[in-house]
């Protein structure tokens, strides 16, 4: 990890965070989204620099302070004759012990400040670290959205939808013996019957909302004109998934349920979500 370059917090902050590579994690919209706070905690460093300037500054004045007067005394023993003694060699060796120690305790009263202060920080940091394990939880809790449409699909196929065979007996068809998914499969290209490919079953399976006492429901053509097709939706998942999720121009009743008493309007509101979005981007 490289030096932290104190001259450009913000800058450093932003190339700190860079080399975490976190999935979903903007490095410049989080700086932006808290740049008060970082600001903050800038303007916090800045001071404690200037604290500590400021410090050093004040020993450094004691100690000239302390050796000028030193001077000064040495000057008058030099101008009246005298020799230093051993007694003044002793007062020089406790004025500037003296003159230390006040330096010493001024860093001590510093440091106990900022120990403080550091603690002030650490407790903030455990409860940002909690409120993160928090949020990272909560994160694992929600569906990765391609396996939660894949359990919707399964919860779907467990509803035993009736496959080409089953379809062409229940509206009465004469069923190929060699190809049974014929009749469905000629139905489907013609645009009057829903399916949904079934990789696990290797065919196309056929929801039940779209028949009624063993025939097939008229207003499924004009559905179909309206949902998803083609390209869109190969599959026919995609439909699937709407005709059966509650919507809220249904007053959360799944377009499948109500298409059962009432097909013009699960009719409408297709048209409204699919054409009408469509159209909008001509």
């Amino acid at each position: 990890m490289e030096p932290f370059d104190a001259s450009y917090p913000l800058a450093e902050f932003k190339k700190l965070l860079g080399q975490f590579k976190l999935p979903g994690f903007e490095v410049p919209a989080v700086i932006e989204a808290r740049r008060k706070d970082v600001e903050a905690l800038i303007a916090a460093n800045q001071r404690a620099m200037k604290g500590m300037q400021a410090l050093a500054q004040k020993q450094a004045e004691m100690l000239r302070l302390t050796l000028t007067e030193l001077q000064d005394l040495a000057k008058k023993q030099a101008a009246a004759g005298d020799i230093p003694s051993a007694q003044t060699a002793e007062l020089v060796q406790q004025t500037l012990h003296q003159a230390i120690a006040d330096m010493q305790q001024l860093t001590q009263t510093a440091s106990s400040t900022q120990a403080d202060s550091y603690a002030v920080i650490a407790n903030r940091i455990g409860s940002l670290s909690s409120s993160l394990s928090s949020l990272l939880e909560t994160a694992r809790a929600v569906k990765d959205p391609e396996q939660a449409a894949i359990d919707f699909r399964d919860e779907l196929l467990k509803l035993k939808w009736r496959d080409g065979k089953r379809v062409a007996a229940l509206l009465g068809m004469a069923i190929d013996v060699a190809n049974p998914n014929q009749c469905a499969y000629r139905l489907r290209k013609n645009g009057v019957l829903f399916g949904v490919w079934s990789g696990k079953d290797r065919c196309y399976l056929y929801p039940d909302f779209q028949f009624n006492n063993g025939t097939l429901r008229p207003q499924v053509e004009e559905l179909l004109k309206v949902l998803p097709g083609g390209e869109d939706d190969k599959g026919g998942w995609r439909s699937a998934f709407w005709l059966y999720s509650p919507h809220a121009l249904l007053n959360g009743e799944t377009p499948a349920d109500v298409f059962a008493t009432d097909p013009r309007r699960v009719i409408d509101v297709a048209t409204q979500e699919f054409r009408e979005h469509q159209d909008a981007g001509w």
